[in-house]
């Protein structure tokens, strides 16, 4: 590392007194001289060294001031030193080599000499740059070497890119090969799909609020969902359950969304908990309208409750209490403890009364959707003019809708 020159106009003793101590021990070690002890100690054993020696290891530390013509361009403006003293390419101020005049060399390209201040380095600096081995590299030569970096990078992303361009139309002119019809006639609705398993897996974890309205049009996604996020706590919170806002994992409205609908979209929360969505739903009878709150159901378990609600709508038109209707299993209607029907598919089927359908009152085996534990009978989202319901094809998407 370069750092201040020495006077080259005096003796070579002369020379040694006037170097620092830091530039003393780079020169002993190339000469191999003990570095240990004071400045005045290392002065007297460089003295006894050869001079030629001594001659050229300080000419190799402090090589000679070249010519203001032969100093490369460094981008820092004209060279108006009108003498052979080289000058700073920063302040354009011609070197002294005063006594106490700090200096370094860049070791890119430029090889250019510039003053501490103008390099940008503090004493500390300067002073740590210059016992080390470290090069040094002024901002001109780091930001040529950093614009050679951004263009080798993007000659390999080129490169890169125009491999995976060569390798898709192989990809899509292949055709599959399907095996033959009769090779496997092992029917798939027998073999369970682990995406379906999974799916009614991570059901457990959700609730669905409805009657949650909707931002403006053109709010950006990131404060819908905090909007969305905070009517949701707000609910919760209301609902005194022990569930606070760290069990909300994420939220997202189901369907597409549209100026035109009459209703918001529902919201589908994900909790981290299965006893947070139990806790919930246990407490959700006590929900204010608008809002309701039920539990995340697949579509065939939708089909079936929206059946049973109608029917027992049917029987609360034709005169039957509200309290002697009772739905369990989420599939059988009971009047009086007596079954009333059942759901298969998305047909609701009466059943003859007899003694052996009679309900145990003690039966709490699956949740209670009936008027009891309805939150809203009149303003419930299920709650729809239709006997039944068309099953959905194998290939549909089981998503959720605004019922």
């Amino acid at each position: 590392m370069m750092a201040s020159r020495p006077d080259h106009t005096g003796s070579m003793v002369e020379n040694l007194t006037k170097l620092k101590l830091t530039d003393l021990k780079q020169v002993a070690k190339r000469l191999s001289v003990d570095t240990k002890g004071s400045k005045t100690e290392l002065v007297l054993r460089l003295e006894r060294c050869d001079q030629a020696a001594l001659s050229q290891a300080m000419s190799s530390l402090f090589p000679p001031a070249p010519k203001a013509a032969t100093i490369p361009p460094t981008g820092a403006g004209p060279q108006r030193s009108t003498n052979s003293i080289p000058a700073c390419p920063v302040c354009d101020k011609p070197f002294t080599h005063k006594s106490g005049e700090e200096s370094i060399q860049c070791e890119g390209a430029c090889k250019a000499w510039l003053h501490r201040c103008c390099a940008g380095l503090t004493k500390s600096e300067f002073g740590l740059l210059s016992q080390s081995s470290v090069p040094f590299f002024c901002v001109r030569c780091r930001l040529k070497s950093a614009e050679d970096q951004i263009l080798t990078l993007q000659s390999q992303v080129t490169t890169l890119t125009n491999r995976l361009d060569a390798l898709n139309p192989p990809v899509q002119n292949s055709s599959p090969v399907f095996p033959s019809p009769d090779s496997n006639r092992v029917s798939h609705s027998s073999i369970p799909h682990p995406s379906q398993d999974s799916s009614t897996s991570k059901r457990k974890f959700n609730v669905v609020l409805y009657g949650i309205s909707e931002c403006p049009e053109g709010m950006p996604r990131h404060q819908r969902i905090l909007n969305d996020l905070e009517k949701i706590q707000t609910i919760i919170s209301s609902l005194d359950c022990a569930v606070n806002s760290h069990s909300i994992r994420d939220c997202l409205r189901l369907g597409k969304y549209s100026v035109s609908r009459p209703k918001p979209r529902p919201l589908l929360v994900h909790l981290n908990r299965v006893s947070d969505v139990q806790a919930i739903l246990s407490k959700r009878s006590s929900v204010p309208p608008p809002h309701v709150i039920r539990p995340d159901l697949p579509p065939s378990l939708r089909t079936q409750e929206r059946v049973l609600l109608h029917e027992r709508k049917s029987l609360i038109e034709s005169g039957v209490s509200r309290q002697s209707i009772k739905i369990k299993d989420s599939s059988k209607i009971y009047v009086d403890n007596t079954l009333w029907g059942s759901v298969s598919g998305s047909e609701f089927t009466r059943s003859s009364v007899n003694g052996d359908t009679s309900l145990d009152p003690g039966d709490e085996s699956s949740p209670d959707l009936s008027a009891d534990n309805d939150p809203h009978p009149g303003n419930n989202p299920n709650s729809l003019p239709v006997i039944t319901v068309s099953p959905r094809s194998p290939g549909s998407p089981a998503s959720h809708s605004d019922d």
